[in-house]
């Protein structure tokens, strides 16, 4: 279950993955896109703007060629000649700018029409003022042919470039609605990939919601499973076990007490040894299952650390014996109290010795020590074993892990997942350190009582 679960978390993280990165891949293509269009269309109405401008220009020139032109007819000063020449050298240059603008044939068609009629304006123009050079007396005559042959190539020169700008003035039109389409578009398009992105969610919300679902369902099915069996396990099997347990128990004694019967002996030693295991596995069962459910009744009393301990080894020492393996308790101070749960940390150090004892050679050794601190006791069980592999020392608390060995010795795979179901419970944990060949160090630790009522009320426990 737990490794569908991550598998379906991956395949939920990699679905949002690519549709964030499918929308972002469209948003910057559609921005890239939409930057190339507005670009192109701002440079495309600047330029027409500018040709408009120098076409307006190119007529404002004209008129200020004829204006200082009448000027120097009139009264044939050098300052009306040069000013004319002048306008004359800004208004050629202006013409010649503008075929360097446009970009359309019709512009360019245009343009030509324009550079024909200023070349019969300025000869005109020409003209004139060379006559006027010859005479130094004004000319109304002069005056008048100059205008009368000036006005219909100025007509024309003006309807040239009225055409060109109103021909530029269309296409600057043309841009600008070109540019508020690309902003239609352009919104258009977020809101196309704004509809894609939330469609994409809400195709990956759907099936997270069916996934989510399905995964409950089976979560239900498989504690509605667990909660039948250990019904059957705690009712069904605990009980007869029980009774069995006490009936071997009185069998014994009878053998015991009955020399005639002394052949029974050792089957009965093994059909007890048989039903403690089968006791001890249903027990840590039921603890293994109230540890995952958050249900683990944990209480809180003073106790004195060695009795904890002695009363641990009480349970152990025949085991002990039997694969001769020696156990020293250096128990540093036996008046240290600490704060606990008396049953449960004799359980937890049953546990760590039994497992010491169990993968610890004949004529080995098991140390279990106290050793008082300032706020804490700390609680060592080490043994002369095989040692456990580094890699293996993070998961041997795992439900259902045990270290590899060759010892032949098997348990549940719960002994160690309920020492730190227990401790945590307490606030506390376990550590281990392990050297191949040599052995390993359980460790942990429980508060002191005196420094609990010294946060109190201030005065040190006696």
């Amino acid at each position: 279950m737990a490794a569908w679960s991550n598998a379906f978390e991956v395949k939920t993280a990699a679905g949002f993955a690519v549709a964030v990165a499918v929308a972002a891949i469209i948003a910057i293509t559609s921005v890239y896109a939409l930057r190339l269009v507005v670009r192109t269309t701002d440079v495309a109405i600047f330029d027409y703007s500018q040709e408009v401008i120098q076409a307006e220009s190119t007529n404002a020139l004209a008129e200020s060629m004829i204006a200082s032109s009448r000027g120097y007819l009139l009264s044939g000063q050098n300052a009306f000649l040069k000013k004319t020449q002048a306008k004359r050298t800004e208004f050629l240059a202006m013409l010649d700018k503008l075929p360097v603008l446009v970009r359309t044939e019709e512009g360019k068609r245009l343009v030509k029409q324009i550079a024909a009629a200023a070349r019969e304006y300025l000869s005109a123009v020409d003209r004139v003022l060379l006559e006027r050079q010859g005479t130094s007396l004004p000319s109304l005559s002069l005056l008048n042919s100059f205008e009368a042959e000036l006005q219909p190539r100025r007509e024309q020169l003006s309807i040239a470039i009225a055409q060109f700008v109103s021909h530029k003035q269309e296409l600057l039109a043309r841009a600008r609605i070109a540019s508020k389409q690309t902003s239609a578009r352009a919104i258009l398009l977020v809101v196309i990939i704004a509809g894609v992105a939330i469609s994409l969610t809400i195709a990956l919300a759907i099936l997270l919601t069916r996934t989510l679902t399905k995964l409950y369902r089976e979560a239900q099915i498989a504690l509605r499973v667990r909660e039948d069996v250990l019904a059957i396990v705690s009712h069904d099997l605990k009980n007869p076990l029980a009774a069995m347990l006490l009936n071997i128990k009185v069998l014994t004694k009878l053998i015991r007490d009955n020399s005639g019967v002394q052949e029974f002996k050792r089957p009965v030693a093994l059909l007890q040894a048989s039903v403690s295991r089968m006791s001890r596995l249903i027990a840590d069962l039921l603890d293994a299952s109230r540890l995952e459910a958050g249900q683990f009744p944990i209480g809180s009393n003073v106790h004195v650390a060695a009795a904890i301990v002695k009363d641990a080894l009480a349970t152990i020492e025949p085991m002990a014996a039997e694969k001769s393996v020696q156990i020293d308790a250096d128990l540093r101070d036996t008046e240290t109290q600490v704060m606990c749960d008396h049953e449960r940390i004799v359980q937890v150090l049953s546990n760590l010795i039994g497992n010491a004892l169990k993968f610890t050679p004949r004529g080995g050794k098991v140390v279990i020590r106290t050793f008082p601190m300032d706020n804490v006791v700390r609680f060592t069980v080490s043994d002369t074993g095989p040692g456990i592999p580094e890699d293996q020392l993070r998961s041997i608390f795992d439900r259902y892990k045990q270290a590899r060995s060759q010892d032949r010795t098997k348990g549940s795979g719960l002994g160690l997942f309920i020492v730190r179901g227990i401790l945590r419970a307490h606030g506390t944990d376990i550590d281990v350190k392990s050297t191949l060949g040599k052995g390993s160090t359980f460790e942990f630790t429980l508060p002191r009582v005196m420094q609990i009522q010294q946060s109190t009320d201030g005065k040190p426990c006696s």
